[in-house]
């Protein structure tokens, strides 16, 4: 959770920063769920 609420800031900059480009916000945004997804496996072991 705590990774979470650290990366959510980051989000919000994303999509104030690529707001104009949805494109590269969605692949942005779908690259950080890869990351999230991946990673949250390791963590539950």
């Amino acid at each position: 959770m705590t990774i979470l609420i650290a990366i959510l800031p980051f989000i919000r900059i994303y999509i104030l920063l690529l707001c104009h480009e949805k494109v590269m916000a969605i692949t942005h945004f779908i690259i950080l769920l890869l990351v999230l997804t991946s990673t949250v496996p390791y963590h539950c072991i």
